[in-house]
Order: structure tokens, then C-alpha cells, then sequence
């Protein structure tokens, strides 16, 4: 099993300011992108192949079903 890596405030503050880390979640970067380029690709393997809006509507899906099933953050 992999172990829990722990940053100290002043690790964080670092990264953030030398431009490694941000504020923006996933989740807002699939939703800027589906709007701004629903049709492009944003991900693709041997078997699959998914535009932006086809990625946002499935997360929405599985956050929607998760709150379904009273779970929370």
C-alpha cells in the first residue's frame, strides 16, 4: 500500500507560488474544457475514445450517483 505524503504549509505555499500547484480542481478543468471545446478528444486509449462534454456528462453522472447514495465530501 502507498503511503500518505503529508506537505507542510510552507511546501504548499512554495509550489504555488513557483506556479506547480494551483486552486483549480479537476473538476473545473473538465467543466472550462467541455464548454470551451465540447467535441475535442480528452481521452483516448486502445478501446475508447471520449470528447470533453461525453467526459463532464459522465463525471456528472458518478457525482450524481454519489450523492444518490448519501455520499459526501
Amino acid at each position: 500500500m502507498t503511503a500518505v505524503r503529508s506537505f507542510t504549509k510552507d511546501q504548499i505555499e512554495r509550489y504555488k507560488a513557483d506556479g506547480y500547484w494551483s486552486d483549480i480542481i479537476v473538476a473545473d478543468v473538465c467543466d472550462n474544457n467541455a464548454a470551451q471545446y465540447p467535441d475535442k478528444e480528452a481521452i483516448v486509449d486502445s478501446k475508447t475514445r471520449l470528447t470533453w462534454a461525453q467526459v463532464k456528462h459522465l463525471t456528472d453522472r458518478i457525482a450524481g450517483n454519489l450523492l444518490e447514495l448519501k455520499i459526501r465530501r
